[in-house]
C-alpha cells in the first residue's frame, strides 16, 4: 500500500502538468514553431517547478507533436541533452507515437541511466499524453517523468530480519525487475512463469542459503508484484536444535525412570 500511494503522489504531478491549461498555450507555440528561446525557458521552468515537491524526480520531458522537446534534468546542466533519457528505448516519435495512443498513465521498467556525483543513478518513467480542454480530439504533447529507484527501496520499509536472512524484490506486469538490492539485477526478465520466477530467485538470489522460500503480493492498481525471499535454514536451524534438545531429554527421563523400576 505504501508503494502504490507513492506512485499515485508521483502520477499527480505529472497530472498538474499534463492538464495546465498555461503550459498547453506555450506547447502549442512549440508547435507551430511561433516558439523562441524565452518561452522555452519559460516551458522549462514550469517543469522545474514541481520538483520540490516530491524528492525522486529526476527530470521531465515534453515531446511536442512536431518533435520538439523541452526538459529539465537536474542530474544534468546541459540544455540539449537529458542523460535520464541516455539510450532510451524509444526515440522521442516513438515515445509520442506511444504515449499520444494511451489514455492512462504508462511505466517504463527501471534502467540504468547516469552516472552523476559519484553514484550511479537507476530510473524508471511514468508518461502520460498531454490534456487540455482546446485539445479535446488532439494530442499536442506527451509528458515523461523519470523518478529514481531509490524510491521504491525507501517506500518498501526496513525488514525486521537483516540482509542475510531475507530481500525483498519489484518486478512489474510484464517480468521485469523494478527493484533490487542487487543493482545488477535491475531491468533483468524474471520469466513468464513462476518455475521461471523460482529459477531467477535461484540463480540471482541475494542469499546463499539453499533453503530459499518466497512470498509474493501483487498490486491490483500498477500490477507490480512485490517479492520476499526468506531463507528458512536459521529458523530450520533452531528448530532441529530445540527438536533435538526435546528428544534428549525425554529420552533422558524415560531412563531416569526405567532405573527406578
Amino acid at each position: 500500500q505504501e508503494l502504490d500511494s507513492e506512485i499515485d503522489n508521483y502520477e499527480d504531478i505529472l497530472y498538474q502538468l499534463y492538464t495546465d491549461e498555461d503550459l498547453a498555450e506555450k506547447i502549442l507555440q512549440l508547435n507551430e514553431n511561433q516558439t523562441s528561446a524565452v518561452t522555452r525557458n519559460q516551458i522549462r521552468r514550469e517543469l522545474r517547478s514541481v520538483f520540490w515537491l516530491r524528492d525522486h524526480i529526476t527530470s521531465i520531458t515534453v515531446v511536442a507533436q512536431n518533435g520538439e522537446t523541452v526538459f529539465y534534468d537536474r542530474l544534468s546542466t546541459s540544455l540539449q541533452t537529458n542523460p535520464c533519457l541516455h539510450d532510451f528505448e524509444l526515440s522521442d516519435a516513438s515515445l509520442f507515437s506511444e504515449l499520444s495512443s494511451r489514455n492512462g498513465y504508462t511505466v517504463f521498467p527501471t534502467r540504468y541511466a547516469t552516472h552523476f556525483a559519484n553514484n550511479d543513478y537507476y530510473l524508471f518513467y511514468i508518461g502520460h499524453r498531454g490534456l487540455n480542454e482546446k485539445a479535446i480530439t488532439r494530442t499536442d504533447a506527451v509528458f515523461l517523468m523519470s523518478i529514481d529507484a531509490a524510491l521504491l527501496k525507501n517506500a518498501l520499509g526496513k525488514s525486521s530480519l537483516s540482509p542475510e536472512q531475507a530481500y525483498i524484490f519489484v518486478i512489474d506486469d510484464t517480468g521485469h525487475v523494478m527493484y533490487h538490492p542487487d543493482a545488477l539485477q535491475i531491468g533483468a526478465y524474471t520469466g513468464e512463469t513462476r518455475s521461471d520466477l523460482q529459477n531467477f530467485i535461484a540463480e540471482s538470489s541475494f542469499l546463499d542459503g539453499e533453503n530459499l522460500v518466497y512470498y509474493t503480493q501483487t498490486s491490483a492498481q500498477t500490477g507490480w508484484t512485490v517479492i520476499s525471499v526468506l531463507d528458512c535454514a536459521p529458523f530450520t536451524a533452531a528448530i532441529d536444535q530445540r527438536l533435538l534438545i526435546s528428544l534428549s531429554i525425554a529420552a533422558l527421563s524415560f531412563l531416569i525412570a526405567f532405573a527406578f523400576v
